[in-house]
């Protein structure tokens, strides 16, 4: 019976331990190290697992997600917003001085920093009641961001958010996204006459190692890659990691792009993360992306 009781203790504080590693999102820790080890046993197999659908998909989203960078000494970047998350590496270079900020909560660190650059700001987040804090530069609705129109009230799509304050058709605007994985049909369906409004994206892409959802990622990327380049990518260390074969794909990627017409382009040798960067969760280690690209990609 003593030994019963010893057992059954033990069980409930693994249990315990179990439920506060996920509380404490050390979840996507155990996950990544998981995904590793099996990836390892299969190779060890000489299995060929570029044969796998889920190989096709890391190969394709790399294809689609091919780092290129901008063939012009002038241009530099620059890192806008808070310390950790919140933060994006962005091209320092703003010809235009309105921007579109989708996705909020407590969050106006980089509306902030893009106010003292001389911008004003749309914003819309759907999921808040206020802004945490207010300037005559920032224009705010509770509006979410949906990918086909007159799916519900609070929701709509680019297009009618740009219609709504009379800048359709405008150029060298500025869009931030973090709408935790509706970006991809708000980017699938936006039109490529929208999406060549802005100069310069940037923001969190997420769900990629949701199976489930590859069509609609893949989509939003093709759709997005018929206006605009990537010219960086940084990981959230938040998140995990999977790997198959000889890739690896985060399910949290802090992007950069620039619309394909203003620039011109050359090969990236950049290698990830950059001295620029700051891991977005503090006391984690950064995920270290390496040469991003595929071998045949430069």
């Amino acid at each position: 019976m003593e030994t019963f009781r010893k057992i059954r203790k033990k069980w409930h504080n693994d249990v315990e331990l179990v439920a506060d590693l996920h509380h404490n999102d050390t979840h996507s820790r155990l996950e990544t190290l998981f995904s590793y080890c099996q990836n390892e046993f299969l190779k060890s197999q000489g299995l060929d697992l570029t044969q796998t659908d889920k190989y096709r998909y890391f190969a394709e989203l790399h294809r689609l997600l091919t780092v290129q960078e901008i063939d012009d000494p002038q241009v530099h970047y620059c890192r806008i917003g808070r310390p950790y998350d919140g933060g994006y590496a962005m091209v320092d270079h703003f010809p235009g001085k309105i921007a579109y900020s989708l996705g909020i909560a407590g969050d106006v660190s980089w509306d902030r920093e893009m106010v003292c650059r001389g911008f004003d700001i749309y914003m819309y987040d759907h999921t808040i009641q206020h802004l945490p804090e207010q300037d005559p530069h920032y224009h705010w609705e509770k509006l979410g961001v949906s990918g086909i129109a007159g799916v519900a009230d609070e929701l709509k799509t680019l297009p009618e958010l740009l219609a709504r304050n009379g800048h359709t058709g405008q150029r060298d605007l500025v869009l931030k996204m973090d709408i935790e994985g509706f970006e991809w049909d708000a980017l699938a369906n936006a039109g490529t006459e929208t999406l060549d409004c802005f100069d310069q994206i940037v923001g969190e892409f997420h769900d990629f190692l949701r199976m489930e959802k590859r069509e609609q990622i893949l989509a939003g990327l093709r759709a997005l890659n018929k206006t605009h380049q990537l010219v960086y990518v940084h990981p959230n260390n938040g998140g995990e990691v999977a790997y198959c074969g000889d890739l690896m794909m985060p399910s949290l990627l802090e992007v950069t792009f620039v619309r394909r017409a203003s620039y011109r382009f050359r090969p990236s040798t950049l290698i990830f993360p950059t001295a620029l960067d700051q891991p977005c969760l503090a006391d984690r280690a950064e995920v270290e992306l390496g040469r991003w690209n595929l071998p045949d990609q430069g």
